[in-house]
Order: C-alpha cells, then structure tokens, then sequence
C-alpha cells in the first residue's frame, strides 16, 4: 500500500478521523489527535513502516509531510 494510503487509511480507521478531514495541509494537531493519540499514531506507523517519525515535531507535521518522510525513508522508487 501506498504511504499516502496507509496514512488516510490510519488516521481514519484507527484514529476515527473524518475521512474528509483527511487533508494534505492539515497536521496531526489540526486533526485532534491528542498527546496519546500522537504517540499511537507514530507506533502504528514505525510497525507498519519500520520507520520511526520524529519525537520533536509530529504534531505539527502536515498529512503531507508525514507521507514525504515516509516516502523517502522508503528509498527510491519505492512507497508512492
């Protein structure tokens, strides 16, 4: 699956986020997740990714940024 999927697909069936919520702009805080929720969030991702997201900062990264991490700590050609 594609990180900008998972990502929809986490935060919506994991995390109970509006699926129209779901922006490519709007960042953790913006979509709720609180302190708990936040660290879930980035559990989830390093499981399903083997890739850990920055402690500092997660809040604030944008669905955007959070898929542009992942894709690059994908390798090349690889994620999408």
């Amino acid at each position: 699956m594609r990180p900008k999927d998972a990502v929809h697909e986490l935060l919506v069936g994991r995390f109970n986020v509006d699926a129209e919520q779901v922006d490519p702009g709007r960042t953790l805080r913006d979509l709720r997740l609180d302190s708990v929720a936040l660290v879930e969030f980035a559990l989830e991702v390093e499981d399903r990714f083997g890739v850990r997201l920055p402690e500092e900062g997660a809040a604030t990264m944008t669905v955007e940024q959070i898929v542009a991490y992942l894709q690059g700590a994908s390798g090349p050609g690889e994620g999408g």
